[in-house]
């Protein structure tokens, strides 16, 4: 099994890691790490006699997990039991929409930063360490800062990218397709985490090679959902997961501004998430990263296009 750690030199910069830093401290000022904590120290007066303490419940967790090239028309078609019953149990869209260029770097970025291209700038689709790391505080960056466990666990090695320095306790890279991923994820997940990204590269790669639509194709969504299935099963019950893709794609590739490449499935279930079926919300790529700091009691910089799908919690 070919699993391995992050290469030993990290696309990083001290420039970038000192305007994530930088970033990050006058976020800190408007983060609530823990929902419902008293605003003040007021001093309580002890009791006569020790009562028992209810046991806290425990914090949440949230899961992005990303089916790289999962086109929403082709899920709506495929024997996908393991994500429908997320569904099933939460909310979702099969109108989603990803940004453009609807490619894996930059949509990737924009799911984990939750601004567009042009404000990220990850134009480019390939593994650059020179070019450094994502120069935007990723979720990954904020849930630290905020004392978190951040874990990902990824099929292609491009995604390194987005791992700035600092930012992410454990990153893996598997090159040995979806259900590897799968595996490694469970040992990951058992470890522990708070934040979790998982991102899984066999659809897509299917795609490229057998084309988009084609009875490959879709074996391999029904592949990665016997995965997501085993991944889900292995979290603890009160994290939130999120299940969703960078893209589509048409023929053998994508990229483009044309639906096949664009809409893509968003699905999330959780402890806080009612059970009731298809949103009418429009939900953009970007939303991702908003939500999945919203359940953890964080939020995104202020000024960015993401916003909280709001329709998905039963107390927004």
């Amino acid at each position: 099994m070919n699993v391995g750690r992050p290469r030993t030199r990290p696309p990083s910069s001290s420039s970038t890691a000192k305007a994530i830093a930088s970033s990050l401290s006058a976020l800190l000022v408007l983060l609530t790490v823990g929902c419902g904590a008293p605003s003040s120290p007021t001093a309580v007066p002890a009791p006569l006699a020790a009562t028992p303490s209810p046991t806290p419940a425990p914090s949440p967790k949230v899961a992005v997990i990303s089916v790289d090239g999962l086109r929403a028309d082709a899920f709506a078609k495929a024997q996908a039991p393991e994500i429908r019953k997320l569904m099933a149990r939460g909310v979702f869209t099969l109108r989603a929409k990803t940004v453009l260029p609807a490619v894996t770097l930059p949509a990737h970025a924009s799911m984990l930063t939750g601004v567009e291209p042009s404000v990220h700038r990850i134009l480019w689709d390939d593994y650059e360490p020179d070019r450094g790391a994502v120069s935007v505080p990723t979720i990954f960056a904020i849930a630290r800062a905020a004392g978190l466990r951040t874990v990902a666990v990824v099929g292609k090695e491009k995604l390194h990218t987005l791992a700035a320095p600092g930012t992410i306790d454990s990153f893996v890279v598997v090159s040995r397709g979806d259900a590897e991923v799968a595996n490694q994820a469970i040992v990951e997940a058992g470890v522990g985490f708070d934040l979790l990204f998982v991102h899984f590269p066999d659809v897509d790669l299917t795609g490229h090679a057998q084309a988009w639509m084609s009875p490959a194709y879709m074996a391999a969504i029904e592949a990665a959902d016997v995965a997501i299935g085993r991944l889900v099963a292995a979290l603890p019950p009160q994290t939130t997961v999120i299940v969703t893709a960078d893209h589509g794609g048409k023929d053998r590739t994508h990229g483009t501004d044309i639906p096949e490449d664009r809409t893509i499935p968003w699905v999330i279930s959780g402890p806080e998430v009612p059970a009731h079926g298809e949103m009418s919300s429009e939900v953009n790529q970007v939303d991702t990263a908003a939500t999945a700091l919203r359940v953890l009691c964080l939020r995104l910089p202020d000024g960015g296009a993401a916003q909280v799908v709001q329709e998905a919690f039963a107390n927004p």
